[in-house]
């Protein structure tokens, strides 16, 4: 078999020149490109909303633990996590994760980080797609950190 032939035969099995093709990355690609102009998106509008005041002056902080209050829920610790859009409800340890740079700002953006309580307040009234999502949450962070993802 000459070289043309050896070439053929290489595109065939998906090598050519020393690269390997794989249709699965490719598959990929797109939702790639979803889910980083979403985060863009998501980020810059957070920014946006950072500027902000909130007209009624309290902190994110302030208004997560009025929340909390109002439901009845005492138990429940606010405290300040590092990270953008990092903020996360641990219903295992029951406490709620607010972005450090917005918790003691008084933004827009900076009470929107109270939205986490809405999952104390689902966990205590033991709200069933909140026990589907703690429950699927382990899974689908190991799979975004998998090899291969985005």
């Amino acid at each position: 078999m000459g070289p043309a032939g050896e070439k053929a035969a290489a595109e065939r099995k998906g090598k050519w020149m020393g690269w390997y093709f794989d249709p699965l990355y490719d598959s990929h690609s797109g939702d790639c490109f979803v889910f980083l102009q979403a985060q863009t998106q998501v980020t810059g509008t957070f920014r946006h909303y950072s500027q902000i005041a909130a007209a009624s002056g309290l902190t994110g902080a302030d208004v997560a633990r009025q929340l909390l209050a109002a439901n009845h829920i005492h138990d429940v610790r606010v405290e300040a996590v590092a990270g953008s859009l990092s903020d996360h409800y641990d219903p295992e340890n029951r406490w709620c994760g607010c972005r450090n740079r917005s918790i003691a700002k008084t933004s827009l953006a900076a009470l929107s980080v109270a939205s986490e309580v809405g999952h104390a307040i689902q966990h205590e009234n033991d709200y069933v797609p909140l026990r589907i999502r703690s429950a699927l949450a382990p899974v689908a962070s190991l799979a975004a950190t998998a090899p291969g993802f985005c």
